[in-house]
């Protein structure tokens, strides 16, 4: 034995230096077949699908080992039925040691559930973080390119962008789509509150305003059960009603101008 770990050794220090591949298990190999179906009476299931996924000549002895394996630690007798051709981890129903339980977890990819929620994520909010970067004057002169609806979605993707647009009235008040009063009746807001809001927004302005709108909050259905009246700004588009009072907008699909649900009961 000990003149075939020197010749292993001695092997091994040849193809270093050439670079060749190191085989690990050359050592296992160098021992008689009664000796290796020994040691693989001693291993665990865990141990031995482990084993087997080392090379083709370790996967093709160990399976063809039905006898020794099936007799192995925390192997799983109701997959028999299967007759499955090759050992793996379906194969495995318990662990022997915290040690193979370590390494089955090291095995293992993490895979988010979709139940976690969003909030337990902290992404970064790459937008508003490059637009920071900027200089003050470069922000607020790409604020005045921008829809009143297009601030309002920015100023909520950080707390700095919120309490900077908000503070720049004059910028956000001269942009396309705002209104400076609560032209739909019964639209509660505070006047003296002069912040962005969706009581200040007249229109998307363009189709990927209303694109983005419709994303965000959704497009409303029409039912005909209940009463349909024409959008308020250009009068040609029905617009559902709801027999109840209501308080919320939407978006007409052909003047894209934001329309107001004020219904009372009839």
């Amino acid at each position: 034995m000990a003149q075939i770990l020197q010749a292993n050794v001695g092997n091994s220090s040849v193809d270093a230096r050439i670079g060749a591949p190191q085989p690990r298990l050359s050592l296992l190999f160098a021992l008689p077949t009664e000796l290796r179906i020994e040691i693989y009476r001693q291993c665990t299931v865990f141990s031995l699908v482990q084993l087997s996924h080392t090379c083709h000549h370790l996967e093709n002895e160990i399976n063809s080992l039905a006898y020794i394996y099936k007799k192995s630690f925390g192997y799983s007798k109701r997959q028999e039925s299967t007759q499955a051709s090759h050992l793996a981890l379906q194969d495995v129903r318990k662990l022997s040691s915290p040690e193979e339980v370590e390494q089955l977890l090291s095995l293992t990819l993490e895979i988010p559930s979709p139940l976690i929620a969003i909030s337990s994520s902290s992404p970064t909010p790459h937008v508003g973080a490059s637009l920071l970067h900027l200089p003050i004057e470069l922000r607020i002169e790409v604020y005045t390119h921008c829809t009143t609806f297009a601030l309002l979605q920015l100023s909520h993707t950080s707390r700095s962008l919120f309490y900077e647009i908000n503070s720049l009235p004059s910028v956000y008040q001269a942009t396309p789509g705002y209104i400076s009063n609560g032209r739909f009746n019964g639209y509660i807001y505070d006047p003296s509150n002069e912040n962005l809001s969706m009581a200040r927004i007249t229109a998307p302005v363009d189709k990927a305003g209303q694109n983005l709108f419709i994303r965000l909050y959704g497009k409303r259905s029409f039912d005909r059960r209940r009463l349909k009246t024409q959008c308020w700004e250009c009068g040609k588009y029905n617009v559902d009603s709801r027999s109840w009072f209501s308080m919320l907008k939407g978006v007409c699909g052909g003047c894209l101008k934001m329309y107001h649900h004020d219904d009372r009961r009839a």
